[in-house]
């Protein structure tokens, strides 16, 4: 609501509402300016991505975040992308629907930003998640011992294995005490 100059009996305050009008007009350009520099710099890093029905893509799953799916001791070393899995459907304008294994615990829509094209020649085989029990804990049974290493701690001699799982890839390997 502007105010009109003239409509109140006092001049002084006719002078007070005219400069909260200004104020409020510069306050609200500024927001503006503001809003549109946060937008134009939000924008500079999203990236265009749309993928359609039967690509191919790989999955990022954060191993902080999905205990569930794989326990490792050193986190950062874990895979980040696991696939590749065929996009089923479009959901909105950033949602899409996977075919995940059966048995799988996990939701099957996911956001673009956790997906990445995938790069390959001819039909991939289909990726495979860690295996996962009804109580949605890793069903991990132990196959060989890779390696032993020893350690001291303390006065103690311990004792590390390096352990690969039934079910997974070598280099799912983890060191257990």
């Amino acid at each position: 609501m502007v105010y009109e100059l003239g409509s109140a009996l006092c001049g002084e305050l006719d002078e007070q509402m005219a400069a909260r009008d200004e104020l409020l007009s510069k306050l609200k350009q500024h927001l503006i300016t503001a809003n549109n520099r946060m937008k134009q710099q939000a924008d500079s890093k999203c990236r265009d991505v749309c993928f359609q029905v039967g690509d191919w893509v790989l999955l990022r799953i954060q191993p902080y975040r999905q205990k569930t799916l794989f326990c490792r001791s050193s986190q950062k070393l874990s895979h980040r992308f696991y696939g590749p899995f065929q996009v089923a459907a479009k959901h909105g304008n950033v949602a899409y629907r996977l075919t995940l294994p059966e048995g799988t615990r996990i939701h099957p829509v996911f956001h673009v930003s956790l997906l990445k094209p995938w790069v390959g020649e001819g039909e991939p085989d289909i990726g495979q998640l860690p295996p996962l029990r009804n109580n949605g804990e890793l069903k991990l049974q132990p196959t060989t011992v890779l390696e032993v290493r020893w350690r001291t701690h303390g006065t103690k001699r311990v004792a590390d294995l390096l352990v690969q799982w039934e079910e997974l890839n070598i280099e799912d390997a983890t060191l257990e005490e």
